[in-house]
């Protein structure tokens, strides 16, 4: 392979992964934002409960213990016939496994993309 045709390749990957990286932030910031919804309507309608979680906030003044309690929150079958909460709780729930799944293939892709370039199983693209 020349080397024209390895830039081009290493310019393909790193375009890949660019992309890759802005989609990642897009399902973070959805995460971010049904944990939001979450916290708020928490916050309104149940203010034991949100003192009981450690008054969790998003970014700013956010202790590792009331992430933890929140995450267990979350994760957790909060007995309340409130649907409202329930469906906010599954759509922070789903939202963070996604973005774990989808963290989790970005961190295997770029271990391996560049391996597989220089083990030559990348030839296949034809540029």
């Amino acid at each position: 392979m020349d080397e024209q045709k390895v830039k081009t390749v290493i310019t393909f990957i790193f375009i890949l992964l660019f992309i890759g990286l802005f989609v990642g932030f897009f399902l973070l910031s959805i995460y971010f934002s049904n944990l939001s919804k979450l916290l708020n309507y928490i916050k309104d309608n149940y203010p034991k409960k949100w003192k009981e979680l450690g008054e969790p906030t998003i970014f700013m003044g956010a202790s590792p213990k009331s992430i933890i309690k929140t995450l267990r929150f979350i994760f957790s079958e909060y007995n309340d016939d409130d649907p409202h909460l329930k469906v906010l709780m599954s759509k922070t729930k789903h939202s963070l496994y996604v973005f774990i799944i989808y963290f989790l293939f970005l961190a295997i892709s770029v271990i391996s993309l560049p391996i597989l370039f220089v083990k030559g199983y990348l030839l296949f693209l034809k540029f």
